[in-house]
């Protein structure tokens, strides 16, 4: 971990000043993991979707913070129908959900 900037002050002695580091910025993990959260809050979403609004570019990392997410039940999947107006409507799909642990990590990473 870094000691900081060292400043000398007026009276001669050695003032640091440390920077202050977002939580998020400590593991890459945890950044993929809020992404998937924060984009599950407006409620439940097709995959698609979530991966788009996640911004996550590459999809093996996105599907591995989503299992993640699964296996430590931040958020749960529900078969559900397609409800867009095209010709995917009434195609069967599964949508994501945020469970009250996924909120509770959400309001930590804050």
């Amino acid at each position: 971990m870094r000691a900081g900037k060292l400043t000398k002050s007026n009276s001669t002695q050695i003032v640091i000043k440390r920077r202050r580091r977002s939580f998020l910025r400590s593991s890459p993990a945890i950044d993929g993991v809020a992404a998937i959260l924060k984009s599950l809050r407006r409620g439940e979403i097709t995959f698609s979707q979530l991966f788009i609004d996640s911004n996550i570019k590459f999809k093996k990392s996105f599907l591995k913070y989503l299992n993640y997410c699964k296996d430590k039940q931040y958020v749960t999947k529900k078969p559900g129908f397609s409800k867009t107006p095209n010709r995917w409507e009434g195609r069967p799909v599964m949508y994501y959900s945020i469970t009250e642990k996924g909120w509770r990590f959400l309001e930590i990473i804050k």
